[in-house]
């Protein structure tokens, strides 16, 4: 708890720990934690039809979904906002940082995908 380097958050240690378990509980219950993960987004990436910066949410019923089903597994600090920033991270949702506006040209809503 004395290294600053790392997570010192007592609760947040302990339910790193039961995530863990509860993963495991997973496993040995023959669920595959990816398929698991990859069902609530139909097992293809989300595309979002963002037309202003306004339109960003920071989650999404999918993640609302995700954090539910986890929370009834046992997992501890998942709620919908940290679900959709797993998502986007993991590629299952567009990240706001891959949208780019056009601002320049005027339009605004046109993006461009970052490649």
């Amino acid at each position: 708890m004395a290294d600053a380097g790392i997570v010192r958050n007592r609760a947040k240690i302990a339910a790193t720990i039961g995530n863990a378990r509860a993963y495991l509980d997973m496993r040995e219950a023959g669920e595959d934690f990816s398929e698991f993960l990859c069902g609530f987004v139909g097992g293809k990436p989300i595309r979002n039809t963002w037309k202003s910066w306004q339109d960003i949410q920071a989650e999404t019923p999918q993640s609302k979904a995700m954090s539910k089903a986890l929370k009834a597994r046992g997992f501890k600090f998942v709620g919908p906002t940290i679900c959709y920033a797993f998502m986007q991270a993991v590629g299952h949702g567009q990240r706001p940082r891959e949208v780019l506006f056009s601002l320049r040209s005027g339009v605004v809503g046109t993006y461009h995908e970052v490649a």
